[in-house]
């Protein structure tokens, strides 16, 4: 008995120290996972090829019904734009360049002036116009794994940007203080804010709900984790709900055009 009551005393300020310092959860939720899609269309139907990690998956939108499905057919897309810039500056993180966007790379980082950066990097070039986004935490989250995990809840600030290639000059477009940015055409761009997802414009007059996030975790660790997907004026967010039990988990599309007229959501369990 006393043993077990010396171990109690041993752990208590251990478990205090979790719900008061800085560091209080183990993961974040971390809303970088950005990325490019294949798009194409057929009559009323749009297909996106959503390049996933374990497999590509293929969605159907029905523009007349506003119904999304998972493709029946197989249905390949190509990219219609492509990713030039991507990563983070997060411990065991790095900021990477496609061949010739490296000047893009050191400009971005630059954004973030104080000496320890703590910023996630995202763009992608359509024709000849590259826009992309850089957000802005205030620090990082987490105490295990080296620390340092990405979290939506400290962002400061999203960086709306184009470049110019010839002339390796960045211009800033437009800055969304406390959200953060999931994609971005050059006009209009969706982002996170409190725990929701909204379409904008540069403006920052015009903001449309679109959804709540489905896989934002309130507990000390994080299972559930979304990725986003942009090309073709279209943004497809994708939401991965799990816990324990999995009856409860499933996963969630959500579709948009970036000009907000169409919108559509397919709920999937897992």
């Amino acid at each position: 008995m006393k043993k077990l009551l010396a171990v109690c005393a041993a752990l208590c300020p251990l478990a205090l120290s979790l719900v008061f310092l800085g560091g209080c959860a183990l993961y974040g939720n971390d809303r970088s996972r950005v990325g490019t899609m294949g798009v194409c269309e057929e009559g009323d139907s749009v297909y996106f090829s959503l390049p996933f990690a374990g497999g590509e998956v293929t969605l159907a939108f029905d523009r007349a019904e506003n119904t999304l499905s998972l493709a029946e057919n197989n249905v390949e897309c190509e990219p219609v734009s492509e990713r030039v810039l991507w990563g983070d500056t997060f411990p065991r993180g790095l900021v990477e360049a496609a061949e010739g966007y490296e000047e893009l790379a050191g400009q971005v980082e630059a954004l973030d002036t104080r000496d320890e950066k703590y910023l996630t990097a995202f763009a992608s070039k359509t024709a000849d116009m590259v826009y992309g986004f850089c957000v802005i935490y205030k620090n990082a989250t987490g105490f295990l794994s080296g620390g340092g995990q990405i979290d939506a809840k400290k962002v400061k600030k999203s960086i709306l940007f184009s470049f110019d290639r010839e002339e390796g000059e960045l211009n800033i477009l437009s800055t969304l203080e406390n959200r953060v940015a999931v994609a971005f055409d050059g006009e209009n761009v969706v982002y996170f804010y409190k725990e929701k997802y909204y379409l904008g414009d540069l403006s920052g007059e015009k903001e449309k709900y679109l959804c709540d996030d489905a896989a934002y975790d309130k507990g000390l660790t994080s299972y559930s984790h979304a990725t986003f997907f942009e090309g073709g004026g279209w943004c497809v967010l994708y939401f991965h709900h799990s816990v324990d039990s999995k009856a409860k988990s499933f996963e969630k599309y959500v579709i948009t055009d970036m000009g907000g007229t169409f919108y559509a959501e397919m709920k999937v369990p897992e």
